[in-house]
């Protein structure tokens, strides 16, 4: 069947992977945005970046918190795609269809690429949350 990790494994998974797909939504949103010149991207980057932040606080910060709960106090050992629920899974889809109608729309470049960065923005910060449990729980806990 498939390969076993644990939480400590899980954890790191799930951060690294939030880290990894916010970095490349603000790299692709600011490329969006640069394509559309100068004089709308940096206003676009920025309230990328603001907009990022609300969604960090309003509806990411607490997912993170959630999901390195339910890692710490799940099974020891479980499957590597078990970092996330079936339902993070799910809403991951829903965002990967909803950024490739989003880029075959007729939206300005600079407001896709403002999306994107605040998107990737608000990944990027909640991944601290979970790099934050994999540090605690991997130094209190030898995890296999």
């Amino acid at each position: 069947m498939w390969p076993r990790a644990s939480r400590s494994s899980r954890l790191a998974a799930a951060a690294l992977l939030w880290t990894l797909v916010g970095l490349g939504l603000v790299a692709a949103g600011a490329w969006f945005a640069m394509k559309a010149g100068w004089k709308t991207a940096v206003p676009a980057i920025l309230s990328g970046l603001v907009f990022g932040l609300f969604k960090w606080w309003l509806l990411l910060a607490k997912m993170a918190r959630g999901n390195a709960f339910r890692i710490e106090s799940g099974p020891r050992t479980a499957w590597l795609g078990a970092a996330f629920s079936p339902s993070s899974w799910g809403i991951a889809g829903f965002f990967m269809v909803t950024g490739l109608v989003l880029r075959r729309s007729a939206l300005p470049l600079s407001i896709i690429g403002c999306v994107y960065v605040a998107a990737g923005f608000g990944l990027l910060v909640a991944s601290f949350s979970g790099w934050r449990a994999w540090r605690r729980f991997s130094g209190r806990v030898t995890d296999p």
